[in-house]
């Protein structure tokens, strides 16, 4: 508000101080809500890119993943974390196995920072586990399966509208309502007697 239209408080009682108040808190609302608008409509690219998670501040699992490779035929995912942790002291925190197929093959493990990462490549690569050579290499992330869930929603949308636009409906609404409940209201009973002849119930 510029000061023109802004009522000296000194000069006002106590209910024309509140309403003057509550003017002024509106109007940061107001404020706040195109902020807001402009924030979302500024990254309306993140929204629709599935790895944005990635730039953002807050910790994810797959910044730092690592692919496994020749692993042995035979092992538990314990007893996997407890080579990782315990014995080469890699400190994982999370370990996925690939979720189609055996993952017997290979597994992904998650670190916390981009050197416990490196580490745990230098140390896997070349290590023999149950007579098996391990091979480690940076695994790409995970697209964000909402964003993922929520293009293939807007694609099913798009091609549903685009089929409804390509069929266009010259029929009245009685004409749809006669041709959804009794199909052959436009044929006439001798021709339905022939058409039930000739090609049976």
């Amino acid at each position: 508000m510029d000061d023109t239209t802004v009522p000296n408080i000194g000069n006002c009682d106590e209910t024309d101080a509140a309403d003057l108040m509550k003017l002024e808190n509106s109007e940061e609302i107001i404020e706040t809500d195109k902020t807001f608008d402009s924030k979302i409509n500024g990254n309306t690219l993140e929204k629709d890119d599935p790895y944005a998670y990635l730039d953002r501040s807050d910790f994810t699992s797959e910044k730092f993943k690592i692919e496994i490779r020749g692993l042995p035929k035979y092992y538990g995912i314990a007893e996997l974390k407890k080579l990782l942790n315990e014995k080469l002291k890699l400190g994982s925190n999370k370990v996925k196995p690939p979720k189609r197929g055996n993952y017997w093959n290979w597994i992904y493990v998650c670190f916390r920072s981009e050197e416990d990462r490196l580490n745990a490549i230098k140390a896997l690569n070349g290590y023999t586990w149950k007579s098996k050579v391990l091979s480690a290499e940076k695994a790409n992330p995970a697209p964000d399966p909402l964003v993922k869930k929520r293009k293939q929603i807007v694609c099913e949308q798009h091609s549903d509208s685009q089929d409804k636009k390509s069929k266009p409906d010259d029929r009245s609404q009685e004409e749809c309502l006669k041709d959804s409940t009794t199909p052959y209201w436009n044929i006439s009973y001798e021709d339905q007697e022939l058409i039930l002849m000739l090609f049976g119930e």
